[in-house]
């Protein structure tokens, strides 16, 4: 749903009134009238119903007083939601998904158009949301939001950076996971030197999983102002400083984050204790919040601190 505005910003508010016509931009129009009003001011609301990109305008007009009126366009992109993780994803390990364990789109990436995507170019005005084979929206980062994670040797004045970061969408407990995308044919740890002058393109999923400027999971999902100070507290400054112990490397346990971008053991230790939960589901053990369990008859195990929330979500899902 879309909020509309008007900003009056007369000295007088009480001896002015306004008029016009919204268009929403998909065939929907609206005319509103304002009186002796002053600030920011509530106009109209509308819904629109499928994703897409639109030009919303309004014309405006003095109805009466000794004010000036303007109109005024802007165009966006409505995204539909992301998709839900299915509990079908979350109990089969072959096909992942980057909700439990794994940092990495699922298949290729489609672009806006549901063609695969090769070239990955960010546009500052445009859209830079791609969808994998798992349903996972990715967003595509600027060279500036990616400049941890690109080559030896790589500047801002040495063109654009050649590792394409991506953000999935934010996840229920405000994170989000990162992958770095590598051109074809490129190995981690290539310096720029290595890199530069050579045609890109990246249709063959070489993602960065070892290495320098490896991704990982966001305890702050970088969005907005706020979104994005909490990420440079929670997330870059732990990184990219190795934070004292009494700070801490403020990495979530539930996620057994590798140690400061450079070691993914951890990760894969981490997918080990997820799918051992996934086969004690499957043959018939239940979660106990209570105790931090799994009980099946007489039988039980314990279940780590930083495990637990994978655990009650597979219990959710359980038969």
């Amino acid at each position: 749903m879309v909020e509309v505005r008007f900003n009056s910003s007369s000295l007088d508010s009480s001896a002015c009134g306004f008029a016009g016509t919204l268009d929403f931009g998909d065939g929907t129009t609206q005319d509103w009238e304002i009186t002796g009003r002053l600030g920011l001011i509530p106009m109209a609301t509308h819904t629109y119903e499928k994703p897409g990109t639109y030009r919303l305008s309004t014309t405006a007009r003095t109805s009466h007083g000794p004010c000036g009126a303007y109109g005024g366009t802007y165009s966006f992109t409505y995204e539909s939601p992301p998709t839900p993780a299915t509990c079908e994803y979350k109990f089969d390990p072959d096909r992942g998904r980057t909700y439990l364990y794994t940092m990495l789109p699922q298949g290729a990436l489609k672009n806006g158009d549901g063609a695969v995507e090769t070239s990955f170019k960010y546009s500052l005005l445009g859209n830079n949301t791609y969808v994998d084979e798992a349903g996972v929206r990715w967003t595509l980062m600027s060279d500036f939001a990616s400049k941890e994670h690109q080559p030896l040797g790589w500047g801002y004045l040495s063109g654009a950076a050649p590792f394409r970061k991506f953000v999935s969408d934010e996840d229920s407990r405000g994170g989000s996971f990162e992958a770095v995308l590598m051109p074809d044919g490129i190995q981690p740890d290539t310096p720029f030197r290595g890199i530069d002058g050579r045609a890109l393109t990246y249709a063959k999923s070489n993602w960065l999983v070892v290495g320098r400027g490896m991704p990982t999971y966001n305890i702050t999902h970088p969005s907005g102002p706020v979104g994005n100070f909490n990420h440079l507290v929670d997330d870059w400054y732990p990184h990219v400083f190795k934070t004292p112990s009494e700070f801490g490397d403020r990495k979530d346990d539930r996620y057994v984050a590798p140690t400061h971008m450079v070691d993914p053991k951890h990760w894969l230790d981490y997918r080990e204790k997820v799918e051992g939960l996934q086969k004690d589901f499957a043959g018939g053990y239940r979660y106990d919040a209570a105790t931090g369990s799994l009980a099946k008859g007489t039988s039980t195990k314990d279940v780590p601190d930083y495990l637990r929330w994978v655990a009650e979500d597979l219990q959710g899902c359980a038969k």
